[in-house]
C-alpha cells in the first residue's frame, strides 16, 4: 500500500482519514536522515505503528516516509509525503 500526499493540507487531509478507520494508533518514528542537495531539503523517516481497528483487531506495520520541505515563514513544512509499507 502507497499513499502520497501533497501540501500541508493534503498530508493532514490524508492523516485524519487514516484515523478514522482506527480506534488507535501509536505511531513510533526513527530520527530523520535528511538530505539538503541542490537547495531542496528531503529525507526519509523509518516507522512503526501498532493499531487497534474499529472491530478490534490488532495490526502493526514497519514503513518509511520519504518527505520533501519547503521553509514557510521561516519555518520548515512538509510539503510532499510518501509513505511505503514495508510489512504488514
Amino acid at each position: 500500500m502507497r499513499r502520497e500526499h501533497v501540501a500541508h493540507h493534503g498530508i493532514g487531509d490524508g492523516f485524519d482519514q487514516f484515523l478514522a478507520l482506527n480506534e488507535r494508533v501509536l505511531m513510533s518514528f526513527a530520527s530523520p536522515i535528511l538530505d539538503f542537495k541542490d537547495g531542496q531539503l528531503g529525507g526519509r523517516t523509518y516507522t512503526t505503528e501498532t493499531v487497534k481497528t474499529m472491530d478490534g483487531q490488532g495490526m502493526c506495520s514497519i514503513g518509511i516516509y520519504y518527505e520533501r520541505f519547503a521553509e514557510v515563514a521561516g519555518e520548515w513544512r512538509f510539503a510532499w509525503r510518501h509513505f511505503d509499507f514495508c510489512y504488514f
